[in-house]
């Protein structure tokens, strides 16, 4: 990988771990929406940075906001 796309890379990364867990989950969302499908949510948890618990409650409380 060249230095340009490692730090493009870097820098993506830095701006998904100020966001808070809520727009993490949505943004995961947008850009990966087949991941949902194929990894377990316990995994996404892990990657969010929260409990499976917490991702279960927030994903029920986004369907029933949008609702």
């Amino acid at each position: 990988m060249s230095s340009a796309l490692l730090t493009t890379k870097q820098i993506s990364l830095d701006d998904f771990k100020k966001l808070n867990p809520e727009m993490r989950y949505l943004k995961l969302l947008e850009t990966c929406p087949d991941l949902f499908q194929r990894v377990p949510l316990y995994h996404i948890a892990w990657y969010l940075g929260i409990k499976p618990e917490f991702l279960s409650w927030m994903r029920k409380r986004l369907i029933t906001k949008s609702e």
